[in-house]
């Protein structure tokens, strides 16, 4: 499932936007990590429909376990107003 060679070829051909497009399966930090450093190919991926989107963590209080998730957010906050969601 990781394609970062690919994505990476595919941008340097020239400097038109690409948009690779996949399923919820593509929807994981290691496939979506190569297209913070690729300037001209974004991805444009499926969520789960049972997809829990949370905020980073609080930072660690030194109290008891770190916290592995911070505050339950929408779509809307992940989107900050820059989109809608269409179903």
């Amino acid at each position: 499932m990781y394609d970062g060679p690919f994505c990476q070829d595919l941008a340097q051909q020239n400097t038109q936007r690409k948009v690779i497009v996949g399923d919820s399966g593509y929807a994981n930090t290691v496939f979506l990590a190569v297209f913070v450093l690729l300037q001209h190919v974004v991805a444009l991926v499926r969520l789960h429909s049972n997809q829990v989107l949370y905020a980073a963590p609080p930072a660690y209080c030194g109290h008891w376990r770190p916290r592995k998730h911070g505050a339950l957010q929408g779509v809307q906050a992940w989107l900050g107003g820059r989109s809608s969601v269409y179903h």
